[in-house]
């Protein structure tokens, strides 16, 4: 549970990757980069698509994600961190409100409401997606 961003002493929820906003993938709607995260951890449609329909509050789509009866996609532990990265991709390119909330920030992501390796791990994603996103504006 990331919890919000703080960049330069700031808290910025929106960042969050719990905070409630609409994305569209695979032809489903998400509520959260946190619920498409937990979605593309799993091969079972039948599941993924529980997640999608259950998890519309993020924390119930986390608990779901933590289920180890559905199977996984292959390479999962060497997967998650690119999972986790096209989740808030597609979160920042879909949401114009967010994408300037980020683009508005320049210092270090920090996070501290999860695990030390989500922590670190959801900074540099972010810091990763606004670097490419000014890229793109330039």
């Amino acid at each position: 549970m990331g919890g919000p961003a703080i960049i330069d002493g700031k808290i910025y929820t929106q960042l969050d990757n719990f905070y409630r906003c609409f994305i569209e993938y695979n032809e489903m709607l998400w509520h959260s980069s946190e619920q498409l995260y937990q979605g593309l951890k799993f091969t079972d449609i039948k599941y993924i698509k529980e997640i999608n329909k259950k998890g519309i509050n993020p924390g119930t789509a986390w608990t779901m994600g933590q289920s180890r009866e559905h199977p996984l996609i292959d390479n999962f532990e060497e997967e998650k961190v690119n999972l986790m990265y096209r989740a808030n991709w597609e979160k920042f390119s879909q949401n114009q409100a967010l994408q300037r909330t980020l683009l508005s920030t320049t210092g270090k992501i920090k996070f501290t409401k999860s695990s030390p390796f989500w922590n670190h791990q959801n900074g540099l994603i972010l810091e990763r997606i606004r670097n490419e996103l000014k890229a793109v504006k330039d």
